[in-house]
């Protein structure tokens, strides 16, 4: 009876909507009897003692990349320049060709750097990383969580009765 005066006034789209929202609001409900933590772990990795090191050789790493593409882009500059002075139509095309090669260069390079980069950095701070997973499940564990998300990545607010662990990361971690 209900569902045809529902169905009579809203129409049977939303219906649909109203059924959704509800499901999804019993799930939540369901799903916070869970002992749910949350914790900044890039935060919490500034502070870990290898971080800055780490980190100096990352950003040298990169600063390498920075310096070719400056050198590249002040060749390129160069270039284009000189192309303003030039009267002589077969230099002027070697000149545009020239240009046309370092410009694709330096997006190659920009592309490279960019993957080189982000490998780097997988590799250097994959130690800390598995350390701090490692300390999250030593706490999922010992504390009996079901679950602890990474507030600084999820877009979302503290979850409903969820606990901030960052002290216990901090303990285990030894910070």
């Amino acid at each position: 009876m209900i569902s045809i005066l529902i169905n009579r006034w809203i129409g049977h789209r939303w219906q649909l909507i109203f059924v959704a929202i509800f499901v999804c609001c019993s799930s939540f409900n369901a799903q916070t009897n869970k002992k749910i933590g949350y914790a900044n772990f890039n935060e919490i990795l500034l502070q870990m003692k290898e971080y800055d090191s780490l980190n100096l050789e990352y950003n040298q790493y990169v600063h390498s990349f920075e310096e070719e593409i400056k050198s590249l882009s002040n060749v390129l500059r160069a270039k284009s320049e000189q192309m303003d002075t030039i009267q002589n139509s077969y230099q002027i095309q070697k000149l545009k060709q020239e240009h046309q090669e370092l410009t694709a260069m330096i997006t190659e390079l920009k592309g490279t750097a960019k993957s080189k980069s982000k490998t780097k950095r997988e590799v250097l701070f994959k130690n800390l990383y598995e350390q701090m997973s490692n300390a999250k499940d030593k706490i999922i564990q010992d504390y009996g969580y079901d679950y602890i998300y990474d507030s600084g990545k999820t877009k979302i607010p503290p979850i409903l009765n969820a606990e901030d662990v960052t002290n216990k990361l901090k303990e285990e971690l030894g910070i």
